[in-house]
């Protein structure tokens, strides 16, 4: 389940201020949320951690509010609850930020994506030039 998803499901506890005691991460440990900065295999364990934890939204809320600089919160990694963060300041709700981010991640995947095509076609046609003109 990716977080939009996640976070459209949730909608009836984030009122509560005790999210934390229901939160997934709390039997296992902090090692892994916080070894995901550095640890590409930690940061995957996180996040399916995160994938089934009930209080998602209010984690991610809460790491939103502080400011947190490491770890994985509420299913995001550093790098994507700034570009949220730069989406709230916007003023519109979470799930919209989340959404909005989202989209901008996957518009600039696109955009890399043409660019090596375009590359790619450049390529194979300046190699074609050149086997003409060797020919």
């Amino acid at each position: 389940m990716d977080l939009l998803s996640h976070l459209t499901q949730q909608g009836a506890r984030t009122d509560r201020d005790d999210w934390a005691h229901d939160a997934a991460c709390t039997s296992i440990g902090p090692d892994i949320w916080f070894d995901a900065d550095e640890d590409r295999d930690a940061r995957q364990l996180a996040l399916e951690g995160c994938a089934v934890c009930p209080v998602v939204r209010q984690c991610l809320q809460h790491a939103l509010s502080i400011g947190a600089t490491h770890g994985v919160w509420g299913m995001t990694t550093v790098a994507q609850r700034r570009g949220i963060a730069r989406h709230l300041e916007a003023g519109v709700d979470l799930v919209t930020a989340v959404q909005r981010y989202q989209e901008q991640v996957a518009a600039g995947r696109q955009r890399t994506a043409d660019a090596v095509r375009e590359r790619h076609a450049r390529a194979r046609l300046a190699a074609a030039k050149r086997a003409v003109v060797a020919a």
